[in-house]
């Protein structure tokens, strides 16, 4: 009877440490979730605002090309430049390189 008390009580003292500890990490792991979570939604924020600047930016160049006064010229089939193929060249043979001794295969722990 004696043997049954004192295993029992070790036993109870051993499952409430590990539902302590289960708890701890538990809460731990929510906490640590909350923070990445707050950080991915100020990510996007960050992705939306950026993106939004982008856009305006976009409409501002665009209007400016609009103008008259900026010089831009609508594109012409006549003002095209046609480069020609550069000769080729004989293909370079490359040169043989230096063993290098891999790593074992064959697993270290063992």
């Amino acid at each position: 009877m004696l043997w049954t008390q004192r295993g029992s009580s070790l036993v109870t003292l051993m499952l409430g440490a590990a539902i302590l500890v289960t708890y701890g990490w538990t809460v731990y792991i929510q906490q640590q979730w909350g923070r990445e979570f707050d950080q991915l939604e100020a990510m996007k924020k960050q992705e939306r605002q950026m993106i939004s600047a982008n856009e305006v930016l976009k409409n501002q160049m665009a209007e400016q090309a609009e103008k008259p006064t900026v010089g831009l010229l609508l594109p012409d089939p006549g003002n095209a430049i046609f480069l020609t193929p550069a000769p080729e060249r004989p293909a370079v043979k490359a040169s043989p390189t230096p063993l290098v001794e891999s790593a074992p295969t064959r697993p270290l722990g063992y």
